[in-house]
């Protein structure tokens, strides 16, 4: 039996070791190697031009631009901070710990307090009045600064960590309308103090 095996596993490299020719019609490949193609393109590039769309996209990261409608006077207001449930939560056993659309209220850990101030920054000497203005209300955590390279106030003492591109997200979340206004948030509450727009002198 082990003789049997043996002859045709040599039978078998025999003719697995032959040369059996091409069969059919030979094509030749016409895509070119994959680092040919990846030189060629590089070499291709407008290096000026991308630095300059790099540069520009660099500094579109420092404006943010909006619409900003002027306080026509001065209002503060307070409401509980909550949002609505957006679906059912139930518990283990299917009864409901909160259905859909029920009013939850947002608490912030105690001690968390959080001021978000808004300014308009067309005007550069009034956006610094009311920045202080803004301060001189309660101590502001952020400015958000719309209409103006933030790097322009680093010349006035505030420091760039402090003073951030204009956040729609927040604007849009509390509703705001009008600036400058400072967004006040502590436990569950959130105050909202809108200040008479100064007018350019």
């Amino acid at each position: 039996m082990k003789i049997l095996i043996v002859l045709m596993v040599l039978i078998t490299s025999i003719f697995a070791i032959k040369d059996l020719g091409v069969h059919g019609t030979l094509y030749k490949i016409n895509e070119s190697p994959l680092i040919a193609t990846i030189k060629k393109e590089i070499s291709e590039l407008d290096i000026e031009k991308l630095k300059a769309d790099l540069f520009k996209k660099a500094q579109a990261a420092f404006i943010r631009n909006h619409a900003f409608n002027e306080c026509e006077e001065d209002d503060n207001s307070r409401y509980k901070n909550f949002i609505f449930a957006p679906q059912d939560v139930k518990n283990v056993d299917g009864s409901y710990l909160i259905k859909k659309g029920q009013r939850i209220n947002v608490n912030l850990p105690i001690g968390v307090i959080d001021d978000i101030c808004f300014v308009d920054g067309t005007d550069l000497n009034i956006s610094l009045s009311n920045m202080t203005r803004l301060d001189n209300a309660v101590k502001c955590r952020i400015y958000s600064i719309a209409n103006r390279d933030v790097r322009d106030y680093k010349d006035y003492g505030y420091d760039l960590n402090k003073v951030v591109p204009f956040d729609i997200t927040t604007w849009n979340l509390f509703n705001l309308d009008c600036a400058p206004t400072l967004l006040h948030l502590e436990k569950n509450y959130v105050d909202i103090y809108k200040f008479k727009a100064e007018e350019e002198e």
